[in-house]
């Protein structure tokens, strides 16, 4: 589906260094790095700041988790102004910004950089929370990586699409998970219609 819609597209697969990669068709670059998978929520963030601040990051890139499919041509979304965008849903929850989809422009200054850097330091001071860890325990496992997204884009207040903040020098925009990370849950029935124009379907538990 990501070649699909996005047939000039680089598509990376990161994963640890002793996992399956036999499924991953030839075209896709495979990336493997010493994650600890016991760490898994940890992991990802750690390996999406070291790409942000490597050589690799050189053109526009979309963040996705392992369930989220592409819908729709992604170039369409950064002709959008931002360094960093990010998916929500309901504004009025504790963590309405979800870290399954993050999108990182390539623009001169390449200040998404500087975001992700924040994201990261913003995971690991709450890893020395006793306040968190007593909430949620190891939040490296799980938990974590949603937590930290929220901090780092101070995902408070009512969001909007034309929401925008400077954060860490980088301008952080807001985008509807209904349009931009639309989840499919189990037991629900879509028209295809519906469907068509979501940017990214994203699965939940079992659908």
């Amino acid at each position: 589906m990501a070649r699909g819609f996005n047939p000039e597209a680089r598509i990376i697969y990161i994963t640890g260094e002793d996992d399956d990669i036999s499924f991953v068709p030839p075209d896709v670059v495979t990336v493997r790095l010493p994650l600890q998978a016991k760490w898994l929520m940890y992991e990802r963030v750690v390996a999406m700041a070291a790409y942000m601040q490597s050589a690799a990051f050189a053109s526009n890139t979309v963040f996705l988790d392992s369930d989220a499919f592409c819908n729709w041509p992604l170039s369409d979304v950064f002709r959008l102004s931002f360094d960093v965008a990010v998916t929500y849903r309901d504004p009025s929850g504790m963590m309405p910004v979800n870290e399954g989809v993050i999108f990182a422009a390539h623009r001169p200054g390449l200040a998404a950089r500087n975001f992700f850097s924040r994201y990261l330091g913003t995971y690991e001071a709450l890893c020395n929370s006793r306040m968190v860890t007593d909430l949620y325990g190891d939040i490296r496992r799980w938990r974590g990586g949603q937590l930290a997204l929220n901090g780092a884009a101070a995902a408070v207040g009512v969001l909007g699409e034309n929401d925008q903040r400077h954060l860490a020098g980088a301008l952080v925009r807001y985008l509807p998970c209904d349009d931009y990370n639309f989840f499919i849950r189990d037991n629900e029935t879509y028209q295809v219609g519906a469907l068509q124009r979501k940017y990214i379907l994203h699965l939940k538990g079992p659908s």
